[in-house]
């Protein structure tokens, strides 16, 4: 998949590994901040094929006619997990939807029905995640074991490694700690579809050297396992333009999150979750100039 067909334009400049690595096969993601590793509530208040569904959380798109992804349950729901920090919970956008809302109209207008499941619900309607603002990499592979016996995910859309730039925590060995969350999702939910991304941009200049390295460790971390069931997303593509991407200079905007929707479905269409990869419309470009999140 070629760099433009994401977000038009030229290439970022980064360091050697990264430019090499959106080259071969463009597939990262983003990730970004959390703290306060809540181990006693995850399993308390979601949905998933386990758990009970509940009104505050579990507003299931309607049926649908078109075909159903291969991955969801005998129900025909999908249920999708939204792991990471305070990115993935959604915190930069003033309605805390984050990505999930953007994400969820796209699969379920290609004929999905997708559920968002995990013990926290941000935002209006189908909004569960498992994102825990201020969590390290290592923090969220604590929660890993709990959180795919209570929720049981189809798809896992993972992004860390924020926080553990911005507390400079041990960058050196990220790799090694995010390769080995990776395995526990895959050791604790074997089935699941797990979608790796690479953090945002952030504006500060001085902390480029260590997002690039994160974001390489990232890269090696999924290379590495060579592991059909992962995939790598770009989402450090985001940021580029800080004044609409960034409220912050770390965390996304309400555009932002549209972008992150956008890669985040971009390469789920590519992979098993389509019952025929790469035939969904990708519908709004948020890129353009069109109108939509980033051109109200």
């Amino acid at each position: 998949m070629e760099w433009a067909q994401v977000c038009g334009g030229e290439q970022p400049e980064g360091i050697e590994i990264m430019a090499r690595f959106v080259e071969r096969v463009t597939r990262s993601v983003p990730m970004v901040t959390a703290v306060a590793v809540l181990a006693t509530t995850i399993g308390a208040g979601s949905v998933g094929k386990s758990a009970t569904v509940t009104a505050a959380g579990t507003a299931k798109p309607a049926t649908v006619t078109r075909s159903l992804s291969p991955l969801a349950g005998a129900d025909g729901v999908l249920d999708v997990m939204a792991l990471g920090d305070s990115i993935s919970r959604g915190h930069g956008d003033p309605y805390w939807n984050g990505y999930r809302a953007d994400l969820r109209a796209r699969l379920t207008a290609v004929g999905l029905r997708p559920n968002f499941v995990g013990p926290w619900l941000d935002g209006a309607g189908d909004n569960n995640h498992a994102g825990t603002s201020g969590a390290r990499i290592d923090q969220i592979g604590s929660q890993v074991p709990q959180l795919m016996r209570n929720y049981r995910p189809d798809v896992v859309l993972l992004m860390a490694g924020t926080n553990d730039v911005g507390q400079h925590y041990d960058l050196v060995g990220a790799g090694d700690r995010m390769t080995a969350l990776i395995q526990r999702i895959r050791q604790f939910r074997p089935t699941a579809r797990v979608f790796v991304a690479t953090i945002p941009a952030w504006t500060n200049p001085e902390r480029k050297p260590e997002v690039d390295l994160m974001n390489a460790s990232i890269q090696q971390a999924v290379s590495g396992l060579a592991d059909p069931q992962v995939t790598l997303v770009p989402n450090h593509i985001v940021g580029r333009d800080a004044a609409k991407d960034l409220s912050d200079g770390v965390h996304p905007t309400r555009c932002g999150f549209a972008k992150l929707a956008y890669v985040w479905f971009l390469y789920m269409n590519e992979s098993t979750v389509n019952p025929k990869p790469g035939s969904w419309s990708r519908g709004y470009w948020p890129w353009g100039t069109g109108r939509g999140a980033c051109n109200p």
